[in-house]
């Protein structure tokens, strides 16, 4: 399956819980800083289900060139991904944010993964793992240079199979 890195931010839900939500659904304006996030899908979303679906899927990453939509795939080099962009000999990578220790003992869902708290219903309660980019420097340069952005999928931007995320509710 072809997975999305998606761009999120920190929201509080009607309960004022801690989650992650699309910053445009974002009511506070003090967070504004952006995650990026893998959803882990209803099958995988115990911590020993993490290496298998990082496996036997391929992520990619909705990238702005030049104005232009594109995705930049993948490739796994645990706990990084790793992706290469077209037409340069340059890599980005992402860390994901894991414990030290992986895989860890006595960890919750809840602990590993932050839960979608915005209003798209295909993606309620859904769960990800957050990604910290390695070197934004790395990032700056790229836009700087070649005009290259990564953006992450949104609402409003990216395409995914929008029918297999409403099967995971």
């Amino acid at each position: 399956m072809k997975i999305p890195i998606f761009q999120l931010t920190y929201c509080l839900d009607e309960e004022q819980k801690p989650g992650l939500c699309f910053p445009s659904e974002a009511k506070e304006t003090s967070n504004p800083s952006l995650v990026f996030g893998i959803p882990v899908l209803l099958g995988y979303d115990a911590y020993w289900g993490l290496p298998a679906y990082l496996q036997e899927n391929q992520f990619y990453f909705p990238v702005n060139i030049n104005g232009r939509y594109a995705e930049v795939s993948a490739s796994l080099e645990f706990p990084n991904l790793v992706f290469n962009v077209p037409n340069l000999k340059q890599q980005i990578t992402f860390e994901m944010d894991l414990p030290q220790f992986f895989p860890p003992p006595n960890i919750t869902k809840d602990q590993l993964y932050q839960i979608y708290k915005g209003g798209q219903p295909t993606f309620r309660n859904l769960r990800f793992l957050t990604l910290s980019a390695v070197s934004i420097l790395a990032m700056d340069d790229l836009y700087l240079t070649n005009r290259i952005v990564f953006v992450g999928y949104t609402p409003n931007y990216g395409e995914i199979n929008r029918e297999y995320f409403n099967s995971q509710g």
